[in-house]
């Protein structure tokens, strides 16, 4: 027999609506058979078939279970008061980041978690405390290695009274210490949040070719109060964690591909998912500098791109953008383009051509295939920096 998984209290109801309102229906079904049946036979004495009052009974407790679904869904955080913390634990898995962040938002508020058993407590900082290390899974000789840390959901939040900081201790490749200074101390408002890095070529000159093992030890902290002040904040839980990926150094002369997806019914959906917007001049120094932003929004595949600016019919280059696909976020990612030395040019629209560049994935821990096709946004504003 296949069991189903439940993970949520709105996939348990959802099981006990469907069941009460099949149960009643099969025995409305044979209420009605066995009234015509007694009809056809006028002889025999007429006796009241309780299986009707069951039958009301039964959709009437499906009618209630749907309004509490109804409830659930569109008041959900509203009732998390009314539920135990077993149920409101199960949404804290939940694939949908707004339930996770509505879940997260009410046991973590003073009198809720106060209530939680040692072993909920527990359960609960387990799942909001997990972090997850990218590496890239291949590099040629000569190449640096991207990595990303990254953890939580992305979802708006509806309470901003607890925040989280993550701390990176010293790396270490195949037990040895590596020369890199780590990233700063990540803080983030709610579950999301994350940090990028890159260990240069010179820390991985040494390499031979074959499997390795990048090691990074984590403080992880969870907080409420003055975000980015922990001695402000009372400390509500914290703990040590060291994450390991193997990645593979090519041999030299190999370099890994990157897969093109050729795919032309994906265009119209993945424009609409690219907004440039914020495109101004402004000073840095002697130099004048065109910048823009690039904001990608629920991208069903990864992406790689040169982004060219055309001013006047000649096209000057951005930089390059890769982006992995954003099917399971909710907010949107931003990317800074820049044009430097662009002195004599200013105009108040310009042309954005934004072009396959597959070499771009290849700085990013996670993306080894990209959509292979062009863009053009035509008359794009541009202003004067405040």
């Amino acid at each position: 027999m296949t069991e189903i998984p439940i993970t949520s209290a709105g996939q348990l109801l959802r099981l006990f609506v469907l069941a009460a309102v099949v149960a009643g229906g099969v025995v409305l079904i044979l209420a009605v058979l066995r009234r015509e049946s007694k009809e056809r036979s006028p002889a025999e004495p007429r006796r009241p078939f309780r299986g009707w009052l069951m039958a009301g009974l039964v959709l009437a407790v499906g009618v209630m279970g749907v309004l509490t679904f109804v409830l659930l869904t569109i008041q959900r955080a509203y009732l998390y008061s009314y539920l135990p913390a077993a149920a409101v634990l199960l949404d804290i898995t939940s694939d949908d980041p707004h339930v996770v962040r509505m879940a997260a938002d009410h046991l973590l508020r003073p009198e809720r978690l106060a209530s939680l058993t040692a072993e909920e407590r527990a359960r609960l900082f387990e799942i909001l405390g997990r972090l997850e290390l990218k590496v890239r899974p291949r590099i040629a000789q000569g190449e640096s290695l991207p990595l990303s840390v990254c953890g939580g959901v992305n979802a708006p939040r509806i309470d901003q009274s607890w925040w989280r900081l993550v701390r990176t201790g010293p790396y270490a490749i195949d037990g040895t210490a590596v020369n890199h200074e780590p990233p700063r101390p990540v803080q983030s408002s709610g579950l999301s949040g994350g940090m990028k890095d890159t260990l240069p070529i010179q820390t991985l000159s040494s390499l031979e070719p074959g499997i390795h093992r990048l090691s990074v030890p984590f403080h992880f902290g969870m907080y409420r109060g003055h975000e980015g002040n922990p001695v402000a904040s009372e400390l509500l839980h914290e703990e040590k964690v060291t994450l390991e990926q193997e990645f593979e150094v090519l041999p030299e002369g190999q370099s890994d591909p990157i897969r093109l997806i050729k795919d032309d019914s994906l265009k119209e959906r993945i424009r609409s998912c690219i907004e440039p917007h914020h495109f101004c001049y402004e000073k840095w120094g002697e130099q004048q500098v065109l910048r823009g932003n690039l904001t990608f929004w629920r991208l069903p595949v990864n992406v790689a791109f040169e982004v060219f600016a055309r001013i006047d019919g000649k096209e000057h280059s951005m930089g390059t953008v890769a982006q992995a696909s954003q099917l399971h976020t909710a907010d949107g990612m931003v990317h800074m383009l820049h044009l430097q030395n662009h002195d004599g040019l200013k105009v108040t629209r310009i042309d954005l051509i934004l072009r396959p560049k597959p070499e771009a994935a290849r700085q990013t821990p996670d993306i080894i295939e990209v959509w292979d096709g062009e863009f053009e946004y035509r008359d794009v504003p541009v202003g004067l920096s405040p």
